[in-house]
């Protein structure tokens, strides 16, 4: 017979009265030990949450399954006699398929420990050769994009400021991590697209966040490889740190309480520990350690699991160091914290060589880590506080670095990241970002929703993004008008969403008539065939969820189309603001302008203001009452 946890169960009983059935965590019986005074064997097991356990009598240092707040049962049914959770075999031939879901504590059954050791000693077993002539030279390789796209671009020009003329590679997820490639090719970069080459190539098991670091090193061009998270630059040259790579690989140490969640008997050799050390920067020599950056993938593809046993990607390669034993070089003694991140130094000890803003990164002021990102959660650590990064004196670098954040920022806001030159994009640009002709608010309501109508190149929904926005619904008629919105506004990820419609009274289908002398003033109308239409309450229901959410802004400058569309819509009640242009024109047998305008949206609740641009346009602004 056995009892559950809190019904009486003395651990120290005979073993009869101690036994449980297996419990889920409780892996293969890993060794006999003796009791010093001779009385009998104690059987000792991997254990999924304890490392070790046994499931007879306490001893000091083993977790005694007798007891365990942890203990849960396995099914022994004959039904159940399959389940992964009570075969080791099962487990093995269920990992080896594809990702599969499982309970939240899959990471600590002892099946699941036992099956990963397994599959890794296979692994190693099987290594392949270094491949002799695939890479060359010496380089930089930086994982990053989207919100961290500031991050990237001020690393690279630290590197290039002080000196460093190696070329770089900046790998990213093109469609969930958009980074304007036009901006970092003048400083020698070349950008890589993961997913294109993953898809291209065999796919790894899993895809985004810390797991792709080893990925992008293994299949970078060069045969050393300087790695640099986007929020780590250096501040001094890297030239000469790769002759300080003797060893195959350069690393830093971590700060010591970060290796507290490392569990060594999970990835192998934990009597012979390796020392906590740094992710966000490390030189490694491919040639001279081939089988420990093979490793590190390799358990990084299976992050679901190793991540639970250690921080992130920096344990994951601190076990494959650690399993192979691998020679290495520390480059400093220590490392330090100061306000914003961490500190490493130089082989001296005491000058700085790369500043880790890991605490308040360089980024999109207005987006979190969520926004860029389509990983799941633990591919991440979502720390980041509110609003701008802030300038930290004390920090290393801190001059310089937030220098080229601000470069950063006034270019992104100077003119439009992607326009035809030579055409209205950029005067459009500069008058309603630069100039903020619709008076649009400094900082947005968190969430706040934005519908805009006639996008153009996206410089309304830029500003509303970059001024906090939680979502943009952009509508634009012009089909390269509208390939350049969703250009300019990757950046802020599923924040934005860019339809080619033309927005109108009811649904049909509109002709469209482009204007060559202005990208900004194509023009819609009835007796055609071009563009779907779709009516702006339908819009609006949908943009506030059915009604459940406040529309903070919505812009109309559609050319005259305002007419049509205001004087169909029924639902204008659920916008806070209304800003735009309107047009001087006759519609449906009316004269329409600004007294026109006012009296459509003093129905609806809005107090109008208007502004005259020449005798047949202007600008307007209205909020609700």
């Amino acid at each position: 017979m056995w009892s559950a946890p809190g019904t009486g169960v003395d651990p120290d009983a005979p073993l009869t009265q101690a036994l449980r059935p297996p419990c889920v965590s409780r892996g293969a019986l890993e060794r006999h030990e003796g009791f010093a005074d001779g009385d009998g064997t104690l059987d000792i097991y991997s254990c999924g949450r304890h490392a070790a356990c046994t499931v007879s009598r306490r001893r000091e240092g083993i977790a005694c399954c007798a007891a365990c707040p942890d203990y849960r049962p396995r099914d022994t049914s004959p039904a159940a006699a399959a389940d992964p959770a009570n075969s080791l075999d099962a487990m093995v031939e269920a990992l080896r398929g594809p990702r599969r879901a499982w309970p939240q504590d899959w990471p600590w059954w002892g099946t699941t420990l036992d099956a990963h050791r397994r599959m890794a000693a296979e692994f190693v077993a099987q290594l392949p050769a270094y491949p002799e002539g695939r890479y060359r030279g010496r380089g930089i390789v930086i994982l990053g994009g989207g919100v961290f796209f500031p991050g990237v671009y001020v690393t690279v020009r630290m590197i290039r400021h002080h000196g460093c003329r190696l070329p770089i590679e900046v790998w990213r997820h093109a469609a969930t991590e958009p980074i304007y490639e036009h901006w970092l090719e003048p400083y020698g970069v070349r950008c890589v697209d993961l997913d294109a080459h993953m898809d291209a190539h065999q796919a790894p098991r899993i895809r985004g966040g810390w797991a792709n670091k080893f990925y992008g090193i293994l299949h970078s061009s060069f045969e050393e490889v300087c790695y640099l998270d986007s929020d780590c630059y250096p501040t001094a040259d890297l030239t000469p740190l790769f002759e300080l790579n003797t060893q195959g690989a350069l690393f830093w140490p971590d700060i010591p309480g970060f290796g507290q969640r490392f569990r060594g008997d999970v990835f192998g050799n934990p009597d012979r520990p390796m020392p906590v050390f740094q992710g966000g920067q490390f030189l490694l020599s491919k040639r001279l350690c081939w089988p420990g950056l093979l490793l590190a993938q390799w358990w990084n593809e299976r992050a679901d699991f190793a991540y639970c046993h250690g921080y992130g990607d920096q344990d994951v390669l601190r076990g494959a160091w650690q399993a192979l034993q691998l020679p290495y070089r520390m480059c400093a003694p220590e490392s330090i914290w100061d306000s914003v991140g961490l500190i490493a130094f130089g082989p001296d000890g005491r000058t700085p060589l790369f500043a880790h803003r890991a605490g308040d990164k360089f980024r999109l002021p207005c987006l979190s880590m969520q926004d860029s990102s389509a990983t799941e959660n633990f591919l991440h650590h979502y720390y980041l506080p509110e609003g701008s990064p802030r300038f930290h004196a004390t920090f290393p670098g801190e001059s310089d670095a937030f220098a080229f954040y601000q470069e950063f920022l006034d270019r992104l806001l100077a003119r439009p990241p992607w326009h035809r030159p030579g055409s209205a994009d950029e005067e459009i640009h500069r008058d309603v970002v630069v100039n903020n002709a619709y008076r649009l608010a400094e900082q947005l309501p968190r969430g706040a929703v934005v519908v805009d109508v006639g996008a153009h190149i996206g410089a309304f929904s830029f500003l509303a993004l970059y001024r906090g926005a939680g979502r943009v619904w952009a509508f634009e008629t012009d089909a390269d008008n509208g390939e350049l919105c969703r250009k300019n506004l990757a950046l802020f990820g599923r924040r934005a969403s860019v339809h080619r419609q033309a927005v109108w009274s009811h649904r049909g289908r509109l002709g469209f008539r482009p204007d060559p002398g202005n990208t900004g003033m194509g023009t819609v109308h009835p007796d055609g065939d071009d563009v779907d239409a779709v009516p702006l309450d339908d819009i609006l229901w949908e943009a506030s969820e059915q009604g459940q959410q406040e529309i903070e802004y919505l812009k109309l400058d559609c050319e005259p189309a305002e007419w049509p569309i205001l004087d169909a819509a029924r639902r204008l009640d659920l916008c806070r603001n209304i800003v735009g242009a309107y047009h001087r024109t006759v519609w449906n047998g009316r004269r329409c302008g600004p007294v026109r305008l006012r009296e459509i949206l003093a129905k609806h609740g809005f107090r109008v203001k208007t502004a005259p641009y020449s005798k047949n346009h202007g600008l307007f602004w209205a909020q609700r009452t």
